[in-house]
Formats: structure tokens, sequence, C-alpha cells
């Protein structure tokens, strides 16, 4: 079982979603998640896609589909009950598109032989996913399942639409468990007024990924909460208050992931879970400093201890080599410091003699950094290397081969070089997930050989793009999708910088803290996208004296007991301080 444990945020619907490798501890036969045990590079997926069977008629994801009008699809449903097995009638089934796109054919519902047809498919590859239909009263759980078995996402059969009609294999929806319990607030509050709401992830042992559960919704009641309808297997389970009025905590009674327990669902029972939420004791801090090179090591400071496994340096004065290296350092637990070109900052040799680090990482060619401030970095460990490359862009994918190959990566981040806001949200995120993420010439009309060949030796089966068309081109997003053994690829762009960056947030799976920062400028953020990333944990972007309204929303949802300020007054005010909505 690969050691780590992604994780993918659902509020209040236990619908389906496709997990990230999260650092935390794998779930073994000890299911605590041990946040401090640092996490391997991520286990490639290549025996379980092997291993996806085609339907009859199918072709592999890399073939392409024939361009011919849209044809029908059909196929039977059946469910499994504790005295059998039976047509499944009014279930409803889905084709979602393989690339990951949520928005397929729409839905067909079964008729009483279970059976199901689709009209007017257009070409393309799709999984099949089905829900039974909800009949109140019954004192069983028919789970959700997607085609062959499975109720996840990734893990799905693709099958594929051309101009022949397609008759599916029948789709078996298994019996399920529920999970049940009662929230309480331990100072009497109302639960009403709190928003309480409580939040399932199933953890996928094929992959090491937490994943959103096949499911129902899980709303307050009085204090009582339900999810039905789960797949057997084990959940991460989370209970908070959306206005962060208490302290949201993972079951049993951790407020951080790292004391979190796996709870066991079984097919045909009922698991009972219940939580006591204490008053949040919610605190807002500062990490700042006169400039960027004392800001950052006062970041490195308050968020890392001597013996560090490893410290990046990298140029203050420009983003790119900097945004490469918080990802990384993130995942091996060690944090990024800023240097001048020609000399190192008196506060950040202080910061390095301090650390004692095992190995220095200096990120950027002679130019971004000097041979000299390279030699002055030798005095504080024995082990000291330099990445560098022609641009920003060989940087990048030189820094991501020293830390995942020959192993490989399962998910891998795609961000623009040219701007800052979108990679640093993603940098954090991809940390907090294990996973790389590789600066690309944004722009351009296509991918280039580079960064195809770089991503042809990790062998991802997940790409996340973070930003919208205008920073991540369409033709790169093409080509992505056609990399070979690239079975989802997702894009999370909003409308500016600020929706972009709490939608990638929301990736990273700790919600304990949450880490603030402006979206204006990019030096105070630099060295905390390694801090969120080694805490699990998401940066999310402010303006200088208020919080995006969305932003804010899911920051409360979130429920984190400290909030960290990523600079000063004069780059984050005090508006973001008081939580002020913009």
């Amino acid at each position: 079982m690969p050691e780590g444990c992604p994780d993918r945020q659902s509020s209040t619907s236990a619908d389906g979603g496709i997990g990230f490798r999260s650092p935390a501890r794998p779930c073994s036969s000890d299911t605590r998640i041990g946040a401090a045990v640092k996490r391997p590079l991520p286990v490639l997926l290549a025996a379980l896609l092997s291993a996806v069977l085609l339907a009859p008629g199918a072709i592999s994801p890399a073939d392409p589909a024939v361009a011919v009008a849209g044809t029908t699809v059909s196929g039977y449903v059946y469910e499994q009950r504790p005295s059998g097995t039976y047509p499944a009638s009014n279930a409803s089934v889905n084709l979602f598109p393989s690339n990951g796109g949520s928005h397929g054919p729409g839905t067909a519902s079964t008729d009483s032989s279970g059976r199901f047809v689709f009209s007017g498919v257009a070409p393309g590859t799709y999984r099949v996913h089905a829900r039974p239909a909800y009949r109140a009263g019954l004192s069983y759980d028919i789970a959700d399942v997607y085609l062959p078995g499975t109720p996840f996402a990734r893990d799905a059969q693709v099958i594929s639409v051309g101009s022949s009609s397609v008759s599916l294999p029948t789709v078996t929806l298994p019996l399920g468990g529920r999970m049940q319990g009662v929230v309480s607030l331990t100072d009497g509050a109302d639960l009403a007024a709190s928003r309480t709401q409580v939040t399932v992830k199933q953890y996928n042992g094929e992959t090491g990924a937490f994943e959103g559960s096949v499911g129902s919704s899980v709303p307050i009641w009085n204090g009582a909460w339900q999810a039905l309808m789960l797949p057997a297997g084990t959940y991460l389970v989370y209970a908070g208050t959306e206005n962060a009025t208490h302290r949201g905590e993972f079951w049993p009674d951790a407020p951080e992931i790292d004391g979190a327990e796996l709870v066991q669902v079984t097919a045909g029972e009922t698991t009972v879970v219940d939580f006591a939420l204490d008053p949040a004791p919610r605190t807002v801090t500062r990490l700042a400093g006169p400039d960027r090179y004392t800001a950052s090591a006062a970041i490195s400071s308050a968020s890392f201890s001597p013996g560090v496994p490893v410290a990046y340096v990298a140029n203050g004065d420009k983003f790119p080599d900097a945004l490469s290296a918080g990802a990384l350092a993130g995942v091996q637990g060690g944090p990024v410091l800023l240097t001048r070109a020609t000399s190192l900052p008196g506060a950040i040799a202080s910061e390095l003699a301090r650390l004692k680090p095992e190995r220095i990482i200096v990120v950027g060619g002679p130019v971004s950094v000097s041979d000299g401030v390279l030699a002055t970095v030798r005095k504080y460990s024995s082990v000291v290397s330099r990445i560098g490359g022609p641009d920003r862009f060989a940087v990048s994918r030189s820094a991501v081969r020293d830390v995942y190959l020959p192993g490989g990566a399962d998910t891998v981040f795609i961000a623009t070089g040219y701007n800052f806001p979108d990679a640093l949200s993603a940098g954090s995120a991809a940390a907090a997930n294990s996973a790389p993420m590789v600066l690309v010439p944004g722009s351009s009309g296509g991918l280039d050989a580079a960064t195809k060949q770089l991503l042809s030796e990790l062998k991802p089966s997940r790409i996340v793009i973070a930003g919208g068309t205008a920073t991540v081109s369409t033709g790169i997003e093409a080509d992505l999708r056609r990399q070979p053994g690239v079975r989802l690829v997702e894009r999370m762009a909003g409308a500016n910088r600020y929706e972009t960056s709490w939608m990638v947030g929301a990736l990273a799976p700790a919600d304990d803290v949450v880490y603030l920062t402006t979206g204006e400028k990019f030096p105070d953020a630099l060295s905390g996208s390694a801090v969120a990333g080694d805490r699990l944990a998401r940066v999310l972007l402010v303006q200088p004296n208020c919080i995006p309204s969305a932003t804010l929303d899911q920051l409360l949802w979130a429920a984190p007991s400290r909030i960290v300020i990523l600079g000063g007054t004069a780059s984050v005010g005090t508006g973001v301080a008081q939580l002020r909505r913009c």
C-alpha cells in the first residue's frame, strides 16, 4: 500500500470525485494518519492502469475516437440486496467524459428490467456511473458504482463510443453501508446557527487517495447526521461549523489531520461516529519582516526545527525559481529561503546556521544565484548542489527530476511560469498532495517537447492545470490530454487569481491552518508555499485589506484553528486579519 493518503475536500455532499496523493502517512493496519512521517515518492499506477478492461468494441483512452454522428449506448443495471441480486429500476446512469469533464450526454433512468438507453451520444471516451434510486424506509443501503464495479472515478473502465451502437456490460450496484452519529457543541450553542456539517471521504487502497465518497449528502438535523448508501470501505470523517464558531475535528477528537483515524464501513451495517466540538480557539498570526529576506527567514524559523532534510535557496528578486522550489521543499519537509543574486543576506545565513539542513539545493544558474553565494552556503551543510538551466522552465523540469525520478508521480500540477499567482497556489497544493508542479510557457500554442519528455518519465495518470486559458492555453491542455498514460486532465480556473486560488487551495487536505498572502506581490509568499505544503495546508490569495467573498466563504468553511498571514501590513492589511469581506 502506498504511503500517501491523498484527499479531496467535499463539504456537504458525498458525491464522487478524484482525490490527490496526500503527504499524510498511509492508512495501513494502523489507521492513524501520522503527518510527522514524511511520505515517499508517489507509487505509479501502472499495474492498475494495465488491468483496466475495455467493453466490447471499445478502444483504449490513447486511441482516437471515430469522428462520426452520435449513436446509442445501452445496458442494464442490477442491484445487490440482502436477499439476492435484482434489476435496479429507476436507477440513474451518467456518462462522464473520460478526460475528467463533468458534462456528458445527460442522465438516463432504468426501467423495471434495469435497462437504460442513451441516444445521440457524441463520439468519444466515457466513464459510466450508476446511482440507485433513493427509497425511504429501507433497512439496507445500495451504493453508487462506476463500471466495472468501483466507487472511484479514476479506477473506472473507459468505454469508447464511435459509429456503432454500444452495448455495455451489466452494472451491478453493490450492497452498501451507512454512517451516522450525533454532533454536539460543548458550549450548548445552536447547531443550526453554527451551520454544522460533516464531511466523509473514502480511502482508495489502490492509489493511496482519499476521494469524494459515492453516496448521499450528510446534513445535520437536530444534532443527528447520517450518510447513506456508502460503498464498503474506510473513510476519513470530519465535522466542522461553516461559520467557524467551533473547532472542526477529524474523528476521533483530532483537531489536525495527523491525529485522524479511519472509520470502517461494512456492507449491510451501520457505523456510529459521534463528535463533540469545542468553541474555536482561532488565532490569527503574522509572519513578516522589514524586507523579503528577513520575512523569508522569519517564516522558516516559525515553521521548521533544526535538522531539516533539505533547504532550498533561490533568488528573491524574481519568482520563477523560488516557485519551482516551493512545491519540492514542502513535500520533503524543508524551507525555501530567499537570497540576493550576489550576496547571502545575513538573516538567511543565520537561519541556515540554525536549521543545520542535511542538504542545501541552490535553485537557478549563476546569474540568479552567483557562485559566491553558492560558496557561502557550503558553510551550512556538507551536501550542497545547484539545479540550473538555460531558462525558468528548464530549471523547473530539472528540479522536479531531482525529487521525483526515478519513482514517478501519479499526479502532476501544471502552471504558467510567466506569472506568479496561479503557480503560487498550485505549488502549496502540489506539495500537500506529494505531487510535482511543472512550470510551462503558458501562452504557447502547445506543450513543448521537453515537458512532454518529462511527463513521459513521470508517468502521471492525472494532471491538474492551475489557471484559465489566458495563462495556460487550450493547445497545451489538448496536448496534455494526448500525453500517453494520462487518464484525467482537470483545469482549476476562476474568473481571477483569487478565485483560482481558492479552487486550487481546496485540493489541500488539512483545515487546521490556512495561510493568507497578497495576490498583488510575490516575495512574501514564496517561502510560505513550502511551509503550507509541509503542513498539508492551503495558501489563499487576498486583496491588500480585505478577503474576496468566495475566498472568505471557503476560509470560514475550513474553520481553521490558526490563520497565518504571510507578509507585513503594507502587503496584507489589518482588514485581512479581521477577516473583512471585500
